[in-house]
Order: C-alpha cells, then structure tokens, then sequence
C-alpha cells in the first residue's frame, strides 16, 4: 500500500473507509537502508526506507515504511509512524 492511496476521494469510496491507527507508534533508529523513491504528479514524492527500530518495550524489528519527506539519513533518530507514514521527530 502506498501512502498516496485516499489522497483523492470518490463517492464510491471515500476517505473515510481507509483504516487509520489512534494511537502512534514511537521508535529508534537503529539502521536505516534508503530503497527507493517514487515521483507522483507534480511535486509529490514519496520515500521508502527499510529501518531497523527499536520500540518502547526494548523489541527489535526491522519494518519497510515510507514517507513524504526526504532524509539524509535516519540513524540514531526517532521517528513516529502512524499506520500510512513515517516522519522524524528527533
């Protein structure tokens, strides 16, 4: 899934069947690999990184996420996701 789908809406479907998480989730970055980005229309980009994280409870994953900006690089930060999209907080 790609964090442009529901960017546009239509009365069949509406943005409002997409699935969104209440509660964000918080981690560490351990590692982080750049994979790929993508160019939409116009200005729109989005970036796919595959990170190692460390949660709140000390548990170690490795997730592929992607977001709308672009990062020189992620390591030692911390980041929030919210179910679509990563971003740096720190």
């Amino acid at each position: 899934m790609s964090t442009y789908d529901g960017a546009y809406t239509t009365r069949r479907y509406s943005s409002m069947s997409v699935p969104t998480k209440k509660e964000k989730e918080v981690y560490e970055v351990l590692d982080s690999k750049f994979i790929d980005s993508h160019h939409y229309h116009g200005s729109w980009f989005e970036y796919t990184w595959e990170l190692t994280l460390k949660d709140s409870n000390g548990d170690i994953v490795t997730k592929t996420l992607d977001t709308w900006r672009e990062y020189a690089f992620l390591n030692g930060s911390t980041i929030v996701y919210d179910g679509t999209k990563f971003n740096q907080i720190s």
